[in-house]
């Protein structure tokens, strides 16, 4: 069995009083920059509508598959302890 190694951690291991402490973004000072998009702003055109349709076919694919074995596995349920008789 090899032996545990005595090398320590390179990163310090913090209790959960510790990690609340940590800056949030709440707590971040306010640093002036670009300003967030205002309600009445539009995205660029392209921007708005990304195509998805290779995604839409590969999960009917998946559904497609998925049935078909769920078919054979209730199908060998029934024959297989006839088979093995």
């Amino acid at each position: 069995m090899a032996k545990k190694s005595r090398r320590t951690r390179n990163t310090p291991r913090l209790s959960s009083a510790q990690l609340a402490g940590i800056a949030t973004p709440s707590s971040l000072p306010h640093v002036d920059g670009p300003t967030p998009r205002q309600g009445g702003e539009r995205a660029p055109r392209g921007l708005v509508r990304e195509d998805y349709s290779h995604v839409i076919s590969d999960l009917k694919r998946i559904g497609t598959i998925a049935g078909a074995l769920l078919v054979i596995m209730i199908v060998l349920s029934f024959v297989l302890p006839l088979v093995i008789r």
